[in-house]
């Protein structure tokens, strides 16, 4: 039985565990209401184009 994550490198599957911080801005900016700058959406934005970059083979 093969697992849904088999073919999965360590590289590309610690590239998915770094974006865990952009997401926490996200849910303390929507439940906390914490402040988000422009360079908070910028560096968001670059971290999920780095994401698709990786894994659009």
């Amino acid at each position: 039985m093969k697992s849904e994550t088999a073919g999965y490198g360590a590289m590309k599957t610690g590239i998915i565990f770094s974006t865990s911080s952009l997401f926490g801005a996200v849910f303390a900016f929507i439940i906390l209401r914490e402040s988000f700058s422009l360079i908070q959406l910028l560096a968001g934005i670059t971290m999920l184009l780095g994401v698709y970059i990786m894994y659009r083979e």
